[in-house]
C-alpha cells in the first residue's frame, strides 16, 4: 500500500513539473509575443484549434507558415479559408506540388476545369503523379464528386470530407451523406445522425450505407449489429473485397475462427481484380 502510495506521489510530482514547464514556455513565447513558438507549442499537443490564431498571425509570405496554416484549415473543415491560403502559396510557389495536389483535389468535385491543370501538373512528380492520375481519372465518371470523395478518403486527405459534402449537397445521394458520418466517425467525431439520416432517405437498399453502419457499431463494439450490417453489405455486393475484408475484421474481434477465412478470400478477390495494394492497406498490412 506504501508503495502504491509513494508511487502515485512520484506521478503527481512529475505531472506538476511537466504543466510548470509547460507554463514556462508558454509564458516565455507570450511574452516575447512569438506566434510561431505558440503555435508550435498548441500544434505539438494536438490542440490545432488554439494553434490556428497564432498561425494567422504569420507572414503570410512565408511558404513554410502557409503550409502549416492550410493544414490546420484544413484539419477544421475551414474550406474556403484553406482555399484562399492555397491560392497565396501556390501564388508565391507556383510549382509547388504539394500545392498543386492540394488545388486539384480541393477543385475536383465541385470545378473540374480549375482542378485539371494542377493534377496535369503533377504527371512527373514522384510523390503525388499516382494519386493525381486517380483523381484524374475521376473527373470524368459521371458521379464524379463521389468518385473524387472516395479516392481521397483511401488516402485519409481531409479534403475527402468536403467532397463527399458536395456529392450529397450536388446529387442529394443518401450514400454520400452515409459515408460523410463515417468520415466524420474515422476522425473521432460523431457521425450517427448522418448515417441514421442516410439510411432513412434511402429508396433502395445500399451496400455502402450498411457498411458504414457496419464500421460505426464496430466503432462502438457493437459486434452483432456490426455484423449484421456488413453481411448485408456483402450480400449486396459480393464481389467487393471490402465488405469481404470489414466482415472478417468483425469476426476477429468476436474471437471468430471464421475471421482469416474472409480476410484471405478478400485478399485474394483484390489480387483478381488489381486492388491488392489499396486492400492491405485497408487492413494495414
Amino acid at each position: 500500500m506504501r508503495g502504491l502510495a509513494v508511487g502515485l506521489l512520484a506521478l503527481l510530482l512529475l505531472s506538476l513539473s511537466q504543466a510548470q514547464a509547460l507554463s514556462n514556455v508558454l509564458y516565455r513565447a507570450l511574452l516575447a509575443n512569438d506566434q510561431a513558438a505558440l503555435a508550435r507549442l498548441w500544434r505539438e499537443r494536438g490542440a490545432t484549434e488554439r494553434a490556428l490564431p497564432h498561425l494567422e498571425r504569420l507572414p503570410n509570405s512565408d511558404p513554410l507558415s502557409l503550409r502549416l496554416l492550410i493544414h490546420a484549415y484544413l484539419s477544421q473543415s475551414q474550406w474556403a479559408w484553406a482555399e484562399d491560403a492555397l491560392l497565396r502559396l501556390h501564388q508565391l510557389t507556383p510549382n509547388d506540388a504539394w500545392a498543386n495536389f492540394n488545388l486539384g483535389a480541393l477543385w475536383a468535385a465541385s470545378d473540374p476545369a480549375r482542378a485539371r491543370p494542377h493534377l496535369l501538373a503533377l504527371r512527373r512528380s514522384a510523390l503525388y503523379r499516382e494519386d493525381a492520375a486517380a483523381l484524374l481519372d475521376a473527373l470524368n465518371a459521371p458521379n464524379r464528386a463521389e468518385q473524387v470523395a472516395q479516392r481521397l478518403a483511401l488516402r485519409a486527405h481531409p479534403l475527402a470530407e468536403w467532397a463527399y459534402s458536395y456529392a450529397y449537397a450536388w446529387d442529394g445521394q443518401p450514400r454520400a451523406l452515409a459515408l460523410l458520418g463515417l468520415l466524420r466517425e474515422q476522425r473521432g467525431a460523431d457521425g450517427s445522425r448522418m448515417i441514421d439520416q442516410a439510411a432513412r432517405q434511402a429508396t433502395q437498399d445500399d451496400p455502402l450505407i450498411y457498411y458504414a453502419q457496419g464500421v460505426r457499431w464496430r466503432n462502438r463494439q457493437r459486434y452483432a449489429e456490426s455484423l449484421e450490417a456488413l453481411q448485408l453489405a456483402h450480400a449486396l455486393e459480393a464481389n467487393n473485397p471490402l465488405y469481404w475484408a470489414e466482415v472478417g475484421l468483425t469476426l476477429r474481434l468476436m474471437g471468430d475462427g471464421q475471421a482469416q477465412a474472409w480476410i484471405d478470400g478478400a485478399l485474394r478477390l483484390a489480387q483478381a481484380q488489381g486492388r491488392e495494394a489499396e486492400l492491405r492497406a485497408i487492413l494495414g498490412q
